[in-house]
Formats: C-alpha cells, sequence, structure tokens
C-alpha cells in the first residue's frame, strides 16, 4: 500500500490461488479467477476505483473495472 500526500491510498494486492475469487463483467460465472487488483482509495478510506488485471495464460492481460474492460 502506498499513502500519497492528501492522504489517498493506493492498494496493489495479487489474488491468486487461495485468494482468488469471482469476479463480475467478463469473468462472470467462471468460477474463482486469479487476477492482481489496484484499489484507489480517499483519506476516509472510501474506494474509488477497483482496477482488477487478468492475465490470458499467453502473456497479456485483461484490464477490468467498474466502467467495463479497460484493455486487452
Amino acid at each position: 500500500m502506498a499513502t500519497l500526500d492528501d492522504g489517498t491510498r493506493v492498494l496493489f494486492r495479487k489474488d491468486f490461488g487461495e485468494s482468488a475469487h469471482p469476479l463480475g463483467g467478463p469473468f462472470k460465472g467462471m468460477g474463482n479467477i486469479d487476477h492482481y487488483n489496484i484499489e484507489i482509495q480517499s483519506a476516509a478510506g472510501k474506494q474509488l476505483e477497483n482496477i482488477h488485471i487478468v492475465p490470458d495464460g499467453k502473456g497479456g492481460f485483461t484490464w477490468w473495472a467498474k466502467d467495463g474492460v479497460i484493455k486487452r
């Protein structure tokens, strides 16, 4: 986790194996998905953004957030 000068927090997580869990969007109904998370929170702890980065097994990644797929 990193805390910026204004108190905003940026969290980095690796949700693989035991930490993997189901995701929505393009991954809905696919069971537990190994992925990385980048979460941005306000100084008060309110989630501002939650980006999921899912490896495709071929060296590429799908970036997905609440607004939809960002990059494939």
